[in-house]
């Protein structure tokens, strides 16, 4: 491919050096920009005339040292191809910023019986169709009623954020009479990262 280039590209040179051509090649540019103006409009000056053609054989010798570069330098084998070893690294988003590390489950006021935090990591897993064991806590709160929680070791192709709001939508079995549908189901992010900058420039 790069000799094909580098043929075009000698071509259009070729073809730019012969005055029949490259009248028919102004004459095809010039409607869409100005690629000279009159001859009587030029400025007299030997040193001017100098500096342009020092210009003109400039610029081709940069364009052959860049071909000459890419032909004769080829990009090493194996430089884009993931390390040995690394096979076991984890690609995904960090957690900050993985939905499926920040979902949201809000549980109705009770009373004085609060759920426990067992029973709510229970519920959701039943919501993701997944074991117990694979929902963990990230953060309780309480007071605000508020339980933030990750899906961790997850197989299935469906993120599990995304099969969290689905089952949010109508919650069944043991997140019937517990979860309120109506909160958000993931924390955004974002939005939190933004109302704390503004407290704090408010603070300052």
């Amino acid at each position: 491919h790069l000799w094909a280039l580098a043929a075009l590209l000698a071509a259009l040179f070729a073809a730019v050096w012969f005055e029949g051509w490259r009248d028919i090649l102004v004459d095809l540019l010039d409607p869409l920009l100005v690629v000279r103006s009159d001859t009587d409009k030029a400025l007299p000056g030997k040193q001017r005339e100098t500096m342009r053609r020092g210009a003109w054989v400039t610029c081709l010798l940069c364009a052959f040292v860049a071909l000459w570069d890419i032909m004769l330098h080829p990009v090493q084998e194996g430089l884009f191809e993931i390390p040995e070893g690394a096979d076991g690294l984890d690609d995904g988003l960090p957690d900050l910023w993985d939905q499926s590390t920040m979902m949201l489950l809000r549980w109705k006021p009770t009373g004085m019986s609060q759920p426990s935090e067992p029973q709510l990591l229970a519920g959701a897993a039943e919501a993701l169709g997944v074991e117990t064991g694979e929902v963990q806590t990230q953060a309780l709160f309480v007071k605000h009623r508020l339980l933030l929680f990750k899906s961790k070791g997850d197989q299935n192709k469906v993120p599990a954020h995304i099969r969290w709001k689905a089952a949010m939508l109508s919650p069944k079995g043991k997140l019937e009479q517990l979860a309120d549908s109506d909160f958000p189901r993931s924390l955004n992010v974002t939005l939190c990262l933004r109302a704390h900058t503004l407290a704090d420039v408010a603070a300052h």
